[in-house]
């Protein structure tokens, strides 16, 4: 009588889970950068802000006038006050914790964390949609667009994820 061959072999890891843990690891890095930025825009003073892209755009600006993202750097650089900078910096700092530690707990498996994201994130497209109903950027909806295929894939990870965690 043959016995049935077991293997302590760990089951190979499905497509599904493959692209969760990308995402999930890609939300990580992306919080990483965020702490960075916002780190620097707490210690980089606005006029500073404004001399570095006059700088950057100098250049290009005298060759052609009409260039339209130097300008449009230039001029959010000249409008960029410095409470919105302190309020930018609150808002990836806080963001860029919560998703670094989200992204820790979500590759650790931990039950507690899907839920937690799904609603963190879900509350940040919200935030998203409001801020591009008063002011359309379409790198923003390419942002919210990320958010969602983010939270689908976590939703559907935390289905078939065991309870064991």
């Amino acid at each position: 009588m043959d016995t049935p061959v077991t293997s302590d072999a760990p089951a190979p890891m499905s497509t599904q889970h493959k692209l969760f843990d990308a995402v999930v690891i890609l939300k990580g890095l992306n919080g990483l950068l965020e702490l960075i930025g916002g780190t620097a825009l707490l210690l980089i003073p606005t006029g500073a802000i404004l001399e570095w892209v006059d700088y950057l755009t100098r250049n290009e600006l005298s060759a052609d006038p009409t260039d339209f993202f130097a300008n449009a750097l230039l001029h959010w650089a000249e409008h960029f006050a410095h409470g919105t900078q302190i309020f930018a910096a609150i808002y990836l700092l806080f963001h860029s914790i919560a998703k670094v530690s989200l992204a820790t707990l979500l590759l650790m498996g931990r039950r507690i964390a899907y839920p937690v994201a799904i609603g963190f994130f879900t509350l940040f497209v919200l935030y998203a949609f409001y801020r591009l109903s008063h002011n359309w950027s379409w790198v923003l909806a390419a942002l919210v667009a990320w958010d969602i295929i983010t939270i689908v894939i976590i939703a559907r990870e935390w289905r078939t994820e065991p309870q064991a965690h």
